[in-house]
């Protein structure tokens, strides 16, 4: 990010736009201005940041259909379109929360595990197997309902699973005094609140052309994985980290994806 401009802690649309610049070059590796906010005012950006992500993953898996790739091959360069977006930055926390819930005794060498660069054998296959679950997902919803309702899947995961996060971040405090949990600070209730509207309302909209039946699973399974994850972490840690913020989302993505299979589009 380039073009650091000082946050002046106002309410009108520039401090808006600032927040959601900063949203985005968190989430991203996209070349955003960058602006002087705290992470905990810009979160409620995140899912935007998401709708994001997840439409330039879906071009790509739109242009992969269109070139007559397999299915398969067209979801799996869209993950990997998404990942690169992102920096692996959500599989990266995904493939550290394994090794350290399962790979340490003591929230303190859990934490120690999850700060060590190197992945371990619970890393691995946690990614490996949550990355090919959802490929075949992807590819099944792609075989099935064709590529633009693929497309609206990738954007409405996307955008459905980091709208969770600031309201965890709000409820749950950091494990430990140090890490991106406890540096990006805790989001005020409103922002928290706006964050999960813009997530469950983005993805909503985005799958207007569905069942409604599609969008309640899309959000019941959404919301269970990100559960399920902060009260691990919370059992596991003591509290979360960024890790664990990571694999939240990548469990509420996959989770979302699944849902939206088995239900239709």
């Amino acid at each position: 990010m380039s073009g650091k401009r000082q946050f002046d802690g106002g309410t009108g649309i520039g401090a808006r736009l600032d927040e959601l610049a900063v949203a985005v070059g968190f989430m991203s590796r996209l070349p955003v201005p960058f602006r002087d906010v705290p992470l905990s005012r810009a979160a409620w950006g995140f899912p935007l940041a998401g709708t994001l992500i997840g439409l330039i993953s879906g071009l790509v898996l739109l242009s992969a259909d269109a070139l007559g790739l397999p299915s398969l091959a067209s979801a799996v360069l869209a993950l990997a379109a998404g990942a690169l977006v992102t920096g692996a930055l959500h599989e990266d926390g995904l493939a550290d929360c394994a090794d350290g819930f399962w790979g340490g005794t003591t929230p303190e060498r859990r934490l120690e595990i999850m700060r060590d660069s190197r992945s371990g054998a619970f890393g691995v296959l946690a990614l490996v197997l949550v990355c090919l679950f959802k490929a075949a997902i992807l590819s099944d919803i792609l075989t099935r309902f064709g590529a633009p309702a693929a497309c609206a899947a990738l954007m409405a995961v996307h955008t459905a699973a980091r709208g969770w996060l600031p309201a965890v971040m709000h409820f749950i405090p950091a494990a430990g005094k140090t890490g991106l949990a406890a540096m990006a600070g805790r989001p005020e209730a409103a922002v928290a609140l706006a964050a999960v509207l813009l997530g469950l309302g983005g993805g909503a909209a985005v799958l207007s052309f569905t069942p409604p039946q599609a969008i309640l699973a899309l959000i019941l399974a959404s919301g269970l994985a990100v559960t399920a994850v902060a009260a691990l972490a919370r059992r596991k840690l003591g509290g979360i980290n960024g890790d664990s913020l990571g694999g939240m989302e990548q469990m509420a993505e996959a989770a979302g994806l699944a849902a939206l299979a088995a239900v239709g589009l």
